[in-house]
């Protein structure tokens, strides 16, 4: 081959490597829909830890003004639409909105009735749509569960919590060398609960130091999988658990629990769920209240600080620890779970496993409700008297904010603390995790 035709070669794949290196950068463009709201007046009580933009007054006129920006620059998109909603029921059409100097600007709406409204935001650029959302609260502060507390509610769960206590633990050990470091015990343990031959597993990990140490236990979110243990936390000087809820061993390979998750234990939220002796939930709700029995037992407890935290599913079972069981002292919980699930029969976001939302206008599945007010987490959260520090984010579109804050609300504790983090969705932010976990276990006795 010519030494030209070879350069000419070199040349042209350069220019096609180039080509398809920015065609690659040109998909991944960093654009970002920022939703601003905006109010001619905002009523802002005094010390309440919530943004400013959740302490509109009801019937306040917001608008919200809707930018792009591409790689923190201000850009012009071709088009800009929105629609509103209160929280997660169904929005608006979207409609267009002109653009002036890469603003739009939305006209104004409001609530005439405490909860949040959602601004959402769909903006094209280059023909790709990229998507924005603010969310605005009206008097929140006054935000209250919609789920009724049955009248045999502590009486019928105080009969579960004794018919569970009268069969033994048999608790069962076993040394996980591969977990374990210089200073920290890891062990696989199990407990008999709830019912005979049924047994709760948990990764258990205690300082090897001797010593008496306060105790810790993580709830699990949803779903069906590997338990990893706290064992950077045990290095504390803490006692941690990290418990599973399904009767499963926590040592299994990956595959064993994705089996399960699809296959028998596949919509486990819902199993059961036609009367409150049958439903999935009450075996969980009493296995982790039996292992805060057992953790309360080991030699290495302090015998005074017992504290419980955990996310969603697991945000749920920290409320209900921290209200039925008198050992528990403190607890972390962040976005619950099963908390106002019968909201959307009122008209209003409720709480996952959002099981009213399909089905809210049958008579059938309407008196369910009754059954599940014996499982909610705001029925629990209006029990508490314990400190309890909570977080959620705004964003979040799994365990919305409307139900939320009104299981907060509910929350009698005089010792409590919220962090809303505007712009996280259903996840938990590292630092606010920390902050939660410091002030946790700062309240030792």
């Amino acid at each position: 081959m010519p030494i030209i035709m070879m350069r000419f070669c070199k040349f042209f794949l350069f220019l096609l490597c180039f080509a398809f290196w920015g065609f690659a950068q040109s998909s991944k463009l960093d654009i970002k829909v920022v939703v601003t709201p905006v109010a001619a007046h905002c009523h802002q009580p005094g010390g309440l830890p919530i943004p400013d933009s959740l302490h509109f007054t009801i019937g306040t006129p917001v608008h919200f003004t809707i930018t792009a920006t591409l790689h923190g620059a201000p850009i012009t998109p071709t088009a800009v639409r929105y629609s509103f909603n209160e929280d997660k029921m169904e929005p608006t059409p979207l409609r267009a909105l002109s653009i002036h100097q890469g603003v739009a600007t939305t006209p104004s709406s409001t609530m005439q009735q405490s909860g949040f409204l959602r601004c959402n935001a769909e903006v094209t650029y280059m023909g790709k749509t990229y998507k924005g959302h603010s969310m605005v609260g009206f008097d929140v502060q006054n935000l209250m569960p919609t789920v009724p507390m049955p009248t045999d509610f502590s009486a019928w769960w105080a009969e579960q919590i004794h018919a569970a206590s009268s069969i033994p633990m048999n608790p069962e050990m076993q040394l996980l060398p591969d977990l374990s470091t210089d200073t920290v015990a890891v062990y696989e343990v199990s407990i008999q609960a709830v019912e005979p031959g049924f047994r709760v597993h948990g990764i258990l990990a205690m300082p090897k130091a001797e010593g008496k140490y306060p105790v810790v236990m993580r709830a699990p979110g949803a779903g069906v999988h590997k338990i990893g243990g706290m064992i950077d936390e045990a290095k504390q000087g803490i006692i941690t658990l990290d418990l599973g809820i399904h009767g499963l061993s926590l040592t299994q390979p990956d595959s064993y629990y994705a089996n399960l998750a699809n296959g028998s234990l596949k919509d486990y939220p819902f199993q059961g769920i036609q009367s409150r002796q049958t439903y999935y939930y009450r075996r969980v709700y009493l296995s982790a209240l039996r292992m805060v029995d057992y953790l309360s037992t080991l030699p290495q407890f302090d015998g005074s600080n017992l504290y419980v935290c955990g996310g969603s599913q697991g945000g749920a079972l920290s409320l209900v620890c921290a209200a039925l069981s008198p050992k528990v002292t403190a607890i972390e919980c962040f976005f619950p779970a099963l908390a106002d699930q019968e909201a959307y029969l009122h008209g209003r976001a409720g709480g996952w496993p959002h099981y009213f939302y399909a089905h809210r206008s049958d008579p059938e599945i309407r008196a369910i409700a009754g059954q599940m007010a014996y499982f909610d987490a705001a029925n629990f959260a209006r029990l508490i008297t314990k400190p309890v520090f909570m977080s959620f984010g705004l964003a979040d579109l799994t365990c919305a904010p409307t139900c939320t804050y009104s299981t907060w609300n509910a929350i009698p504790s005089a010792d409590k603390r919220l962090v809303i983090t505007p712009q996280i969705g259903h996840w938990r932010n590292l630092d606010v995790w920390a902050q939660g976990w410091q002030w946790m276990l700062n309240h030792k006795q």
